[in-house]
């Protein structure tokens, strides 16, 4: 890169003083190989790309991973090892907050409030009956649960809640 790669008149030919040369620069190899950046963090991937010798246009998009850390580099588009010009648009793919969901404290909650609680939390629940005597201040009221509260699970996990319930006589 930078360096002449022809002139004219050639190299030995005679030319009196001040005369006009033209010369070819060259502006180095037409395409470059995408680098492995993956695992790397978002900053360090965009200065060394958008640097010489790739000076490509970076743009950095927030997706989700669960097996990158937050803040590396998941992948590149095009993929890493593509060649392309000099200057080329690349996006680079980050990884963003996790896909896990909390899960919410239901205990004590009513068992419509429980399902709503969970059902907003992208959660599945399942309902199992526990006998409570007449008048007790747990009877249709969640007992416990089979997750515990704040814990971080997969969007589509079960919980299991225990409700109370007077028997029917």
């Amino acid at each position: 890169m930078n360096q002449i790669i022809s002139q004219s008149p050639a190299a030995t030919t005679l030319v009196a003083a001040g005369s006009e040369v033209t010369v070819v620069v060259s502006s180095g190899a037409s395409s470059l190989s995408i680098p492995n950046v993956q695992g790397q963090t978002a900053d360090a991937a965009t200065q060394l790309l958008s640097a010489e010798p790739y000076v490509f246009a970076v743009t950095v998009v927030e997706e989700t991973s669960t097996t990158v850390d937050k803040g590396r580099v998941t992948r590149t588009e095009p993929i890493i090892g593509s060649a392309l010009p000099r200057g080329s648009s690349i996006t680079v793919f980050v990884s963003g907050a996790s896909t896990q969901v909390t899960v919410p404290l239901v205990e004590g909650l009513t068992e419509t409030e429980a399902r709503g609680a969970l059902n907003a939390a992208g959660l599945i629940w399942e309902i199992k009956y526990q006998n409570v005597p007449t008048g007790d201040a747990n009877d249709g009221r969640v007992i416990s649960q089979s997750r515990q509260p704040d814990d971080l699970v997969d969007p589509g996990s079960r919980v299991v809640l225990v409700v109370g319930k007077v028997p029917s006589s």
